[in-house]
């Protein structure tokens, strides 16, 4: 059964008036990924079936190392740019339920490293039946935007049964560029995960990002934006 919330077609949503990520916690994040501990993100409870797998189970054409994005019309053929997440501690799942929202699926800061790849792009996908709240902490590269895509033959805002459905795209000739935005650092910006989405000019640099990613129809009462 698919789910019935349908979220409206927006692509992303700047949120400057949510809190700043204190620096302390900034600071443990990037400690996190100079030292390599990687783990599994954070869970809140209400919202997340233990029997359930995570995507990275479910969907492994999204994570396989042997994707291929294609175009005939540019001769492209190369691998997508691969994210890894890292867990943080109690005191940032305290601080998100004060702060930002009491209720999420996920939460962590994530690295996506194009220093050694030869490939520019985060492959195009959508993140499932929820919404994510961004938060850029070094994009990387200046060159470096996030694409949003209307896919051939399929709609903008897709169908999706729950938080594990991840759809993708590999074929660039199907997509359609229908919005492209250089995200502020140091602000939250809500992404819309129901449209098919991805990043351009992964040049050489580390894009990291804190993340939370919340059920869809519980945004609205969850974000503290007033």
């Amino acid at each position: 059964m698919l789910n019935s919330f349908q979220p409206h077609a927006f692509t992303y949503l700047t949120l400057p008036d949510l809190p700043k990520i204190p620096d302390h916690l900034v600071q443990q994040g990037l400690r996190l990924i100079a030292e390599g501990q990687q783990e599994k993100q954070n869970l809140s409870t209400p919202y997340v079936d233990p029997g359930k797998k995570y995507a990275r189970d479910r969907h492994g054409e999204y994570f396989s190392r042997d994707r291929k994005l294609v175009s005939e019309k540019t001769g492209l053929e190369t691998s997508p740019i691969f994210n890894t997440t890292y867990n943080m501690d109690q005191a940032w799942t305290d601080w998100v339920h004060e702060n930002i929202t009491s209720v999420f699926y996920e939460s962590g800061i994530r690295v996506t490293d194009s220093y050694d790849t030869e490939s520019k792009y985060y492959g195009p996908h959508t993140d499932g039946a929820k919404f994510k709240l961004f938060y850029l902490v070094d994009p990387g590269h200046e060159a470096t935007t996030t694409v949003f895509y209307l896919e051939k033959d399929q709609p903008l805002v897709r169908n999706l049964r729950d938080e594990f459905d991840i759809q993708i795209a590999n074929n660039l000739d199907d997509l359609t560029i229908i919005d492209e935005v250089r995200l502020p650092c140091n602000t939250w910006v809500l992404l819309n995960g129901y449209i098919m989405h991805g990043v351009h000019n992964c040049l050489p640099g580390r894009r990291i990002h804190f993340f939370i990613n919340m059920p869809a129809e519980r945004v609205v009462h969850s974000i503290r934006i007033q």
